[in-house]
C-alpha cells in the first residue's frame, strides 16, 4: 500500500497566510495621500479593497489607480465628490472609464499591451500593487485573477502586495502566480465573478465570420477578441482541423472551438498543444474550463503580446475589429474622433506578429456602416481627431459584410480601389468623387 505523501510544509503556508490575513478597512489604512497602486484589468480588480478605499476618500489627495478594462463598478471613477482623491489612468477603456473621464475621474493612456506595464513602472513609483487572486495551494501559491497581464512586472516594481482572495476564481497554470511569501495583506472575498453578456450574433456578422473563415487554413495558429463579429466568427470555424490559440484574450468562443475538436494546438510552433493567453475574460463556461487546464498557459503581456513571440507562431493569424479606415488603409479601432472608446491594446502588436509569421495573416474586421446604415465607416480620409490604430504600413486584410480587401505590396491607388469595393454600396460613388478630388484616384 502506498502511503499518502504528507506536506509539512502546508501548514507553514497557512500560518503565514493567517498572518497576513485582514479586514479590507485596514489593509487600505496602508494607503496615503500622493500613492501610486497598480493594477491589471478585467477579473484582477479587487472590489472589496477598491469598496473599502472608496470609504476613505475624504482622507486622502491625488491617489493614482493604473489599471485597465474594468469590467466591475468602482467607485471611485463614479462619484464626482471623489475627483481630487482618486484618478485611474488606463491603456484601454471600458464602460467605467468612459463614464470616469466624463467626470474627470479618468484619463487615457496611448500604449501598446505588449509595452504597457514597463512603461508605467518606468515612470510611476508603484507603491502597492493589489489583485484578486485565487485560494492557496498547498504550495503557498495563488494564481493572479483573470491571467498574467501588467501584473509580473508591477509584482516586482511594487513597495507592496495586496491580495484579494476569492475561492471563486480557477486556479491558472503559467506565469500569473504569487507566493504567501511575498504578499503583504490578504483579504478574503467571495464576490461571484463578472460574467461577460453574450453578444446576439446578426446576419451581417455572420456574413463577416464566413470571409474570415475562408483565410483561417487548418493548421493556422488564431487570436480572436472578444464581440459578435469574434463570436460569428467562431461558429465559422467550428469545422477546422488543428487550430492553435496564441491570443492576448481567451473568451467562451475558444472553449466551443476546443470542445468541437477545431482546436488541438498540435500544429502551433511555439508552446505546441497548449494555448498561449494574457487573460480569459468570459461566463463561469470559460472560467471553469481554464480551472487547472495544463492545455493552457498564461503569459504575461508583455511576452505574449510582444510581436517577435507572436511571429514565432506557424501561420498566425490575428482576427481583429475597427471602428473606421480610410481609403490609405488607417485604422482607427479605439476613438470615436477625439473621443476615447477603448484602446490600443494588442491590436498592432497581434498585426505585427501576424505578418511576421512565415505564412501569417492580419485581419481587421467591420461593418460597412454604422447608424442604420446612414454613415460609412470606410471614408477618404479619417475623421478629424481619430486616433491610428494600425498605421497603413502595418495594414493585411481589411474585411466588411462585402467581401475581403487585401492591401499588402498594393498601391495608394489600389487599395482605394480594393476598399471601395467592400464599402456599403450606397457610399462607393461618394468614395470615388473623393478620392478623385484628393488625388488617390
Amino acid at each position: 500500500m502506498i502511503e499518502p505523501r504528507v506536506f509539512m510544509s502546508h501548514n507553514i503556508f497557512k500560518e503565514l497566510y493567517k498572518a497576513k490575513l485582514m479586514f479590507p478597512e485596514l489593509a487600505v489604512k496602508k494607503v496615503q495621500s500622493g500613492f501610486t497602486i497598480g493594477g491589471s484589468l478585467g477579473l484582477n480588480y479587487p472590489p472589496a479593497l477598491g469598496s473599502a478605499l472608496c470609504r476613505r476618500y475624504r482622507e486622502l489627495e491625488n491617489v493614482r489607480i493604473i489599471q485597465s478594462l474594468s469590467v466591475m463598478p468602482q467607485p471611485f471613477m463614479e462619484q464626482p465628490e471623489m475627483k481630487g482623491c482618486f484618478f485611474t489612468q488606463s491603456t484601454f477603456f471600458g464602460r467605467a472609464e468612459r463614464e470616469g473621464a466624463k467626470l474627470g475621474l479618468a484619463g487615457f493612456d496611448p500604449e501598446h499591451m505588449s509595452m504597457s506595464s514597463k512603461m508605467t513602472s518606468r515612470n510611476h513609483h508603484i507603491n502597492i500593487y493589489w489583485t484578486t487572486v485565487s485560494s492557496m495551494d498547498r504550495h503557498g501559491f495563488m494564481t493572479v485573477g483573470g491571467g498574467s497581464v501588467h501584473d509580473l512586472i508591477y509584482i516586482k516594481a511594487a513597495d507592496m502586495i495586496m491580495v484579494e482572495v476569492n475561492e471563486n476564481l480557477p486556479r491558472f497554470i503559467g506565469d500569473a502566480l504569487l507566493h504567501i511569501r511575498d504578499v503583504d495583506c490578504v483579504v478574503e472575498n467571495t464576490a461571484p465573478l463578472f460574467q461577460m453578456p453574450v453578444r446576439k450574433v446578426s446576419e451581417k456578422d455572420r456574413t463577416i465570420g464566413r470571409y474570415v473563415a475562408e483565410l483561417v487554413e487548418d493548421g493556422a495558429t488564431i487570436q480572436l477578441g472578444i464581440g459578435s463579429i469574434p463570436n460569428a466568427v467562431c461558429s465559422e470555424l467550428l469545422q477546422k482541423k488543428d487550430l492553435g490559440v496564441h491570443t492576448e484574450m481567451l473568451h467562451d468562443g475558444m472553449v466551443d472551438l476546443y470542445e468541437a475538436g477545431a482546436i488541438t494546438n498540435r500544429k502551433k510552433t511555439y508552446y505546441p498543444g497548449r494555448m498561449t493567453a494574457a487573460f480569459g475574460l468570459g461566463t463561469d463556461k470559460l472560467y471553469n474550463f481554464m480551472h487547472e487546464n495544463f492545455g493552457i498557459y498564461m503569459q504575461d503581456s508583455s511576452v505574449n503580446a510582444d510581436e517577435v513571440t507572436v511571429g514565432k507562431n506557424y501561420k498566425q493569424v490575428s482576427i481583429n475589429t475597427a471602428l473606421t479606415v480610410d481609403l490609405s488603409g488607417q485604422i482607427c479601432s479605439e476613438s470615436l474622433g477625439t473621443v476615447q472608446y477603448s484602446g490600443t491594446g494588442g491590436a498592432l502588436d497581434y498585426t505585427r506578429g501576424a505578418r511576421r509569421s512565415e505564412g501569417g495573416k492580419a485581419i481587421m474586421a467591420l461593418y460597412s456602416t454604422v447608424k442604420n446604415d446612414t454613415v460609412s465607416t470606410i471614408t477618404a480620409v479619417l475623421p478629424p481627431g481619430a486616433a491610428v490604430t494600425i498605421p497603413r504600413a502595418d495594414v493585411h486584410y481589411i474585411i466588411t459584410e462585402y467581401g475581403i480587401a487585401n492591401l499588402q505590396s498594393k498601391t495608394l491607388t489600389e487599395r482605394a480601389r480594393a476598399l471601395i469595393s467592400i464599402a456599403h454600396p450606397d457610399f462607393r460613388k461618394e468614395l470615388e468623387h473623393e478620392a478623385r478630388r484628393l488625388g488617390i484616384l
